[in-house]
């Protein structure tokens, strides 16, 4: 039966992962991890699959918690998404954005060709909501898409 607590373990684990001070100790391989709460699991995660051509990996529906999670991936992501009845968002609150939230805003990824996922972008009839965009400061390509919830997702590439 999956428990609440271990949802509290997972996001201590991400955030602990994203210590830029304890990210510089230690070796990472390139693979990369993120969680979302979302309203409906389902399409979120056939689009997160779709998009970025991943499978399933596992699934928990533990209707006495009123949490479903489902866990896709490849060899380069993995994505843990939540699905949690009590759950809210930045709207149910009456709020206009996730900026006016305090926790993680959006989710990135580094590529090697930002044109690439452009094209890859325009295949799949996704929009791009900002960019592409060049930033000086730090050195990077980028642009920004959002998921089917409205979760930001960001793609850099390195200016060489």
């Amino acid at each position: 039966m999956f428990k609440k607590e271990m949802l509290v373990l997972f996001t201590f684990l991400f955030v602990i992962s994203a210590n830029q001070k304890l990210a510089g100790q230690l070796p990472f391989i390139g693979k990369s991890f993120f969680a979302l709460t979302v309203k409906n699991a389902d399409s979120v995660a056939n689009w997160y699959t779709s998009t970025f051509n991943l499978k399933s990996i596992k699934e928990i529906n533990d209707t006495s918690a009123g949490v479903v999670v489902k866990i896709i991936g490849n060899e380069n992501m993995v994505i843990e998404i939540l699905q949690m009845k009590d759950a809210k968002t930045a709207k149910d609150w009456g709020l206009t954005s996730n900026f006016q939230m305090h926790g993680f805003v959006k989710l990135g990824f580094f590529v090697s060709s930002l044109e690439t996922v452009q094209q890859h972008l325009a295949k799949q009839n996704i929009k791009i909501k900002y960019g592409p965009f060049n930033d000086q400061g730090t050195k990077t390509k980028n642009l920004i898409i959002t998921d089917n919830e409205n979760n930001l997702i960001q793609f850099f590439e390195d200016i060489k």
